[in-house]
């Protein structure tokens, strides 16, 4: 289980990063909240609807991966999505940190929107 090429775009910030398991790759795409509300999540090039199975194994693929990012780790990125504001003169350990929490920002919104 792996994520990786995580990406923010200039767009107003559309996420997008690659889930790989059992030797599946798949592409996700979570829209910025310029263009929609709710924003659109697309899996594979499909736009997904609440209740599609894609939804819910993207979120256990997430929960896998995070259980496997090392605590100190899982604590500086913590420490990332609570800072409000940039980060100046940033270390690669919290350029790292924020990439990762990207991941954490579409698991959490897909949770708050698509879930029950």
């Amino acid at each position: 289980m792996r994520i990786f090429d995580i990406e923010v775009f200039r767009d107003g910030g559309s996420i997008e990063f690659y889930v790989e398991r059992d030797g599946i790759k798949r592409h996700v795409w979570l829209e910025s909240s310029l263009f929609s509300s709710p924003q659109a999540l697309i899996i594979d090039s499909v736009t997904m609807e609440t209740g599609n199975p894609l939804v819910r194994e993207l979120l256990s693929d997430i929960e896998c991966w995070w259980r496997q990012i090392p605590v100190g780790v899982q604590s500086v990125v913590a420490e990332v999505m609570a800072h409000k504001g940039p980060h100046y003169n940033a270390s690669a350990e919290i350029h790292n940190a924020i990439a990762l929490s990207r991941v954490l920002m579409v698991r959490d919104y897909v949770r708050d929107v698509y879930c029950d």
